[in-house]
């Protein structure tokens, strides 16, 4: 039986792997996936169980790549409705992670996650904004009950402070200000312990949606960002999704809630063996390859100050404290 000579490639293009991103994925070797694309023959003679690995990744089935099956036809030939374009950004390794595991809760792909997130958060936006509104009118409201109580001879000085931080806020809210920049000044100068990163209007608005769930292993919003993306508050999404990608392993899992071990860049035939050897033999592997990274850049950064940065900085405990 033979082949079409360049049927591995078209399908590899189509998922845009190059060849060493197809061979990673697929556990193998980069010069058996530049020979089995070489030459047409070679896919016919090729062991089943590399057929299978390449299969997986490519999303066909094996008689795909041997021409038992036929070419499935490819999204972007006229065929699909939608227009695609690539969409070229860089996120942090934590946020990669979460599609990832968002991906593998809910059986979908970290591209359906992708279209729908302009949705999600103008939605979130949009409601945050509502609810500042909401509050500054009855805050008005009830200021204004609170001036009605007074006979002239009371002077009510927090009354008039409330008015000035009800005025930032439907300033903000007007400009559609979701971080509430506009009216730090008077935050600072009214709330001295005021934490704009944990307090800020859109991190309160979406942590107060994560505590309704009342699950801290599925989602949290936390109180400080590690993102150094500025504004966006910080999370954990899916501990017991990294659980089981880890096999169990706490410091495994966190590696891969935190990022430092990249979900996608495991071989999909160990991303779906369930709890296997070796799988577990390759997150050990990076577990080990990310701390030796960490500890260089925490040399680099400390090494002359004598600072042992384990001490200051202990491991997060996921384990909730015991009721007292």
């Amino acid at each position: 039986m033979t082949t079409e000579p360049n049927r591995l490639a078209i399908l590899r293009k189509r998922k845009t792997l190059t060849q060493k991103a197809l061979a990673e994925q697929a556990g193998m070797d980069i010069r058996t996936v530049q020979r089995l694309e070489r030459d047409a023959e070679n896919l016919t003679q090729a062991w089943p169980s590399s057929l299978e690995k390449l299969a997986n990744v490519l999303g066909v089935e094996p008689g795909v790549l041997t021409r038992a099956l036929p070419l499935p036809p490819d999204a972007s030939d006229g065929k699909d409705l939608l227009d695609r374009v690539q969409f070229n950004t860089r996120i942090s390794k934590k946020a990669r992670n979460a599609y990832s595991l968002i991906a593998l809760r809910y059986g979908i792909t970290p591209t359906n996650v992708i279209e729908l997130a302009p949705l999600f958060f103008l939605l979130h936006a949009e409601g945050s904004l509502t609810d500042r509104r909401k509050t500054a009118a009855e805050l008005n409201q009830r200021v204004s009950d609170l001036s009605e109580l007074t006979d002239g001879h009371m002077i009510m000085a927090s009354p008039y402070l409330v008015n000035d931080a009800v005025l930032e806020e439907e300033k903000s809210v007007a400009a559609r200000d979701i971080f509430g920049k506009r009216h730090l000044d008077v935050l600072a100068r009214n709330h001295f312990d005021y934490d704009y990163e944990r307090d800020n209007p859109f991190a309160s608005y979406l942590r107060k949606h994560a505590e309704v769930l009342g699950n801290q292993a599925l989602v949290q919003v936390l109180d400080a960002s590690t993102l150094q993306t500025g504004d966006m508050p910080d999370y954990e999404l899916c501990r017991d999704e990294a659980r089981v990608l880890a096999g169990g392993d706490e410091e495994t899992a966190e590696a891969l809630i935190d990022g430092n071990i990249l979900i996608h860049e495991m071989p999909a035939n160990l991303r779906n063996d369930g709890d296997s050897a070796a799988r577990q033999a390759w997150l050990k592997e990076k577990l080990d390859a990310a701390k030796r990274e960490r500890q260089e850049r925490l040399d680099a950064l400390f090494g002359d100050l004598n600072i042992d940065w384990d001490t200051l900085n202990p491991p997060r405990d996921s384990t909730p404290e015991p009721e007292r």
